[in-house]
Parts: structure tokens; sequence; C-alpha cells
């Protein structure tokens, strides 16, 4: 994992899966946590799931909430799906740990039609636990097209501090999902 952090002029190297001391902030940032955002795993067939509706600010949804086999044979709580009633169209996707703790809460708004394909063009993502939010507002979307390797490189910027993760003490990331 390679992170940028321009205001701070700090670039980390390191693990994607650390868990150390908490810092406020991006440095908590992990890829899979925006591509969680970015895609929404579908719902598998083997996976258990209820439906039910919820009112909230004025809007209707229906909730998709997905539940798999706890250790000791209870049902735990593995997402919440929001679906807008008026459209059909995400609105909201969570994802739970363990206990029933929320670790990511991801909003869609604003979609738009991009080649066809009806997509938010705003995405905000908040991570408690790691105790940051992002928001990611798209103004041009191309899907399918090819990428060259190199346009998933970065290198560190000039006069940046770099802080290398693996040199600090790692905790294994719990495998909860």
């Amino acid at each position: 994992m390679r992170l940028s952090i321009p205001p701070k002029n700090l670039f980390l190297i390191g693990r994607d899966n650390y868990r150390g001391p908490r810092k406020p902030g991006l440095e908590n940032l992990r890829p899979q946590h925006v591509l969680e955002a970015l895609l929404i795993p579908p719902v598998e067939p083997t996976e258990e799931y209820f439906v039910e509706e919820d009112d909230r600010g004025g809007r209707s949804y229906y909730v998709l909430t997905v539940v798999k086999p706890g250790g000791d044979g209870a049902l735990k709580l593995a997402r919440k799906i929001w679906f807008d009633r008026t459209d059909l169209r995400v609105a909201r996707a969570e994802i739970y740990g363990a206990g029933g703790r929320l670790e990511e809460d991801v909003t869609y708004s604003n979609y738009g039609d991009f080649q066809g394909i009806s997509y938010p063009s705003d995405i905000k993502l908040r991570r408690p636990e790691e105790g940051y939010r992002l928001s990611i507002q798209f103004q041009k979307i191309i899907f399918n097209e090819e990428i060259s390797p190199e346009k998933f490189e970065l290198p560190a910027p000039a006069n940046a501090k770099i802080i290398q993760l693996n040199a600090v003490k790692l905790q294994e990331a719990p495998s909860d999902r």
C-alpha cells in the first residue's frame, strides 16, 4: 500500500491491513474501504437476508439486511443495503463487524446516466472505528476503459516525509468478514 497525504507532506508505505494505535485522519484509509464503497458486493445466493421498510427524513426505504451464522449458532448482522422506494436505487450501505459494531456507513446520491449506466456521482464514506470520513464526487465516469499498469503506480512526491508502516509494530486485522 502507498498513500500520499499532500497537506501533511507525508507518504506512507506498508501493508494495507495495518491495525495499530489509531490516529485520526487519512492514515487509517485502506483501499478495500474505498472499493467496498464504490462496488457494493452482491448478496450471494447462500447468504440469508430479510427485507423491511423504514422511513427516515421524509423518505421511504426498503432495507435489505444480510445476516450470517455466528459461532454459537445465532445469526450475526453482516450488512444493510438501503434502497430508495421511489426509484429503487441504493441510497446507503452499512457494513457491520464483531458484536454488531458499525464498521462502514456509505451514502449514495445524485445518480446520473454514465454510458447508459445509472451510478451515483456523490458517495460519502464514514469509518467510525478508524475515525475518518471521505467524500467522493464524480464529474465524469467512464466504465470498462483500458487502464495502463503505470496508472497504478504512486511515486513519492519530492520532499515528502516517507513513513514505513512495516517498521511499526503490526497487529493483524481481525478476519471477521
